[in-house]
């Protein structure tokens, strides 16, 4: 089985931002309760005036907002240059190549060979499969968005049958 496979810094980028998407999400709905939960006195009891406290509401989530989409830019922006640091040639077009023996990668004049037995590393997510070994902890990562539907799902379900095998 042989395919195409192209992988830049913005599907990188991307992808990283899709992983911050559910934390920060979870991170706003605490931090509403948080708020919630030490104002409830003063919006239950009339003590306190409600339109304040609503005022209070709104600076405080634009300012969680603000802090969620920065401390996001920071994370993608360390993880992208620690990337680029780690994987020089990492960017590119690979031409993939899986036969009976193992995987074989072919980026920028660079051959990366696996063999089946010496997979110890098969992670399988929504958007993708990711293969390593211990000699090589970088492994190779097969992205869902970069590849066709189809041939994604066969080079899977062709990795997984070998990968059953060993």
């Amino acid at each position: 089985m042989s395919l195409e496979y192209t992988w830049t810094r913005d599907n990188l980028k991307a992808k990283l931002h899709r992983m911050r998407r559910i934390p920060n999400l979870i991170f706003l709905g605490l931090g509403v309760l948080f708020y919630v939960y030490f104002t409830w006195y003063g919006i239950t009891e009339d003590i306190f005036d409600t339109k304040i406290i609503l005022l209070g509401f709104v600076v405080y989530f634009m300012i969680l907002i603000i802090f969620l989409l920065l401390t996001t830019k920071l994370y993608v922006f360390i993880n992208l240059l620690r990337n680029d640091r780690k994987t020089s040639k990492a960017y590119g077009t690979y031409y993939i190549n899986a036969d009976d023996k193992g995987i074989n990668s072919k980026i920028n004049n660079e051959k990366i060979a696996y063999e089946w037995k010496e997979i110890s590393k098969f992670k399988k997510g929504k958007s993708g499969f990711f293969l390593a070994t211990d000699k090589d902890k970088l492994g190779l990562r097969f992205d869902k968005n970069c590849l066709n539907e189809e041939k994604y799902t066969q080079l899977l379900k062709y990795v997984e049958d070998k990968l059953a095998k060993v």
